[in-house]
């Protein structure tokens, strides 16, 4: 049975290098006549095809003060053009099942069509049209920024949201990453609708454009259109830009912060340096991870009670951070010597299986338990896999992240040949050995309960 497990883990290891190699040669780079990158995959699977139209840069080129501006600008282009007001959009939407949306991060933003074939090159024309002639009517712009400043609201009164927050303001302090993608309430007076307009004509560069189709129709039906819509974008005249991000060094200096909506718990986060994403061990700490959540539920909330749920969350960038995050904390006094204890079992190589009838801890060799870890890791990168939106959603955020619409499944690939060594060694070297902070959210009464 051992000889078989160990030739099935290695079929898998094998299927997910071929998978992604086979991922690769299936896009074919193009180029439209003003150099404007277009990479296409046909689409052999559905009649659901799909556009992104890729704008790279994102936070190098808007400040602090302006944060979320380009999020702004790219949920204004969905809200209609002179040639296709929302009202037409919404009809069209309706009648041929197709949408067009948008969403922005520190690197760039996606603004992406997906239609049923017949109407996917109409579904074209229209979204170039929202790109490059958008009409950013006042009324539209107001009821984006409403949305902001409820969003903002709701965050602040959050204590859940606000750990995030607070932690993400001191690690960040000074870093390119002050700069958010979304909103702040920070930045939300600052952002007008003359500013939106004026950034509009940053984006117009076919510097910083690709497209990104995955499609039944032909590669020269889909060219000569592409060309048609976009071709007649300009290339820029300024020097791009790019920002550098040096590693973070977390301040090892807890806080506390008080709201009334923690009263009688808390809600708590040890943040620290991780890997950033271009780091092999970047996709070796997120199976790390998933180990250690099992071993943080089983002692904190399991055994001690001590909170609702534990887990780790893993920023993505350049230069992220980590945290044990603990939500809805019973035990003020001992929930950071409970994780200590999660943490030392993950150091030691083993995960814990079960109890015996006693209450102890049943243990296992992390050895015997990695393959099925590594292989959740993977299912959940590939489970967006399966809809005509995940596939392109994915390749478009492996190009603005990596520069490489495919690059993004290497980290699977890395994963999968991950050993016990390659865990233990990840996990010391981030979430032991950094620098670390706990802040902590938690009710006026609950202040004096707080021990570190």
């Amino acid at each position: 049975m051992k000889n078989f497990f160990r030739f099935f883990c290695l079929i898998c290891t094998f299927f997910c290098a071929g998978f992604a190699y086979a991922q690769k040669a299936l896009v074919k780079e193009l180029k439209l006549n003003n150099g404007i990158p277009v990479y296409f995959r046909k689409n052999d699977t559905s009649q659901i095809d799909a556009l992104a139209i890729v704008v790279k840069g994102g936070i190098a080129y808007y400040s602090q003060q302006d944060s979320g501006i380009e999020s702004v600008l790219f949920d204004l282009l969905c809200e209609g053009s002179e040639k296709y007001p929302r009202n037409t959009i919404n009809h069209i939407s309706f009648s041929t099942e197709s949408s067009v949306s948008a969403s922005t991060s520190s690197d760039g933003s996606v603004m992406r069509t997906v239609a049923i074939k017949d109407y996917f090159l109409q579904m074209i024309e229209i979204a170039a049209d929202l790109f490059k002639n958008p009409s950013m009517e006042q009324k539209a712009y107001d009821k984006i920024m409403t949305n902001c400043v409820q969003e903002i609201q709701s965050y602040m009164n959050d204590p859940q949201s606000l750990v995030l927050y607070y932690g993400d303001k001191m690690i960040y302090d000074g870093h390119p990453y002050a700069t958010s993608s979304s909103v702040t309430d920070e930045s939300v007076n600052n952002i007008t609708l003359e500013k939106v307009r004026a950034f509009h004509k940053t984006i117009m560069d076919s510097r910083r454009i690709s497209l990104v189709v995955y499609t039944n129709h032909t590669e020269n039906e889909i060219l000569e259109l592409l060309n048609k819509e976009f071709a007649d974008i300009p290339c820029g005249a300024e020097e791009l830009k790019v920002l550098d991000f040096p590693a973070i060094t977390v301040p090892a200096v807890n806080g506390v912060f008080l709201h009334p909506d923690a009263a009688k718990t808390g809600y708590a986060a040890r943040f620290f340096a991780s890997a950033p994403v271009t780091d092999p061990d970047y996709a070796v700490s997120r199976v790390a991870s998933i180990i250690y959540d099992g071993i943080m539920f089983s002692v904190v909330r399991e055994n001690y009670g001590a909170c609702y749920s534990p887990q780790t969350y893993m920023e993505s960038s350049f230069a992220p951070y980590a945290c044990e995050y603990i939500f809805k904390i019973s035990d003020l006094e001992n929930f950071v010597k409970y994780v200590e204890e999660a943490r030392l079992i993950m150091a030691s190589g083993k995960v814990i299986c079960g109890r015996d009838q006693d209450g102890n801890y049943i243990f296992e060799d992390l050895a015997d338990r990695l393959e099925g870890y590594k292989n959740t890791y993977i299912n959940k990168k590939y489970a967006t896999q399966s809809t005509t939106y995940g596939i392109v959603a994915r390749m478009a955020a492996s190009l603005l992240q990596f520069g490489d619409v495919q690059k993004a499944d290497e980290l699977s690939v890395i994963a999968k040949r991950c050993t016990v060594q390659d865990v233990l060694r990840v996990f010391k070297k981030y979430w032991i050995d950094e620098s670390s902070a706990w802040v902590v959210i938690t009710g006026p009464e609950e202040e004096s309960k707080v021990r570190f």
